[in-house]
């Protein structure tokens, strides 16, 4: 009579590997595939009176804030000092409505003193939804924490503002992200810009 073959340690060793190999693998082929699914993925915001819509990163969570429409934050960046995004809007008198290259200068001046350290980059005309704007780049210094015996640094960040009119609304659109990986973030706030739809 013939014995069954019992199988040598290292063979079911070998065996039990491969299996959590595999297991691995596919774990981590689900994560590629759902990253850049969650990555991929947008969501539409929309005032209530429809004069502005946007399509934002679908993971980056909506905070409120107070005297914004929307204020937005990639809680997934890296640092402490999170990847935001905002849109404000004035109303201004129709009368005295100007070129929305007027109002640079006092918006940069109330800027100024609102951030620390503030320093224009650059200033530029472009259009949004067919509307003349103002882009303007700057960098400003944060203190992300408040505690003087916390070990954090402060954080050098980049920012962009965009002003555009729409009728007698100013909106200013700002994307923010520290210095170190704006050029990397870049991609998002362009894609941003780009979905703005400001209505009739």
């Amino acid at each position: 009579m013939q014995s069954k073959k019992r199988p040598i340690p290292w063979e079911t060793r070998l065996g039990y590997d491969a299996f959590v190999i595999g297991l691995f693998a596919l774990a981590l082929i689900a994560g590629i595939v759902l990253k850049g699914w969650v990555v991929g993925k947008t969501t539409t915001f929309t005032t209530k009176d429809s004069t502005l819509s946007l399509s934002y990163p679908a993971a980056w969570a909506a905070q409120a804030r107070k005297g914004t429409l929307l204020s937005l934050r990639d809680l997934q960046s890296e640092g402490i000092f999170k990847t935001t995004f905002s849109v404000e809007a004035t109303e201004l008198d129709p009368a005295a409505v100007e070129p929305v290259q007027e109002l640079v200068q006092p918006f940069t001046e109330d800027k100024g003193q609102a951030l620390s350290a503030y320093r224009i980059l650059e200033i530029s005309d472009c259009e949004m939804d067919g509307l003349d704007a103002v882009r303007i780049s700057y960098a400003y210094v944060e203190e992300p924490l408040e505690s003087p015996f916390q070990t954090s640094l402060p954080v050098v960040v980049q920012g962009v503002d965009v002003l555009v009119m729409h009728g007698s609304r100013l909106y200013v659109l700002t994307f923010s992200a520290p210095a170190t990986s704006f050029s990397q973030q870049a991609e998002a706030m362009e894609s941003i810009l780009d979905s703005v739809d400001l209505g009739e």
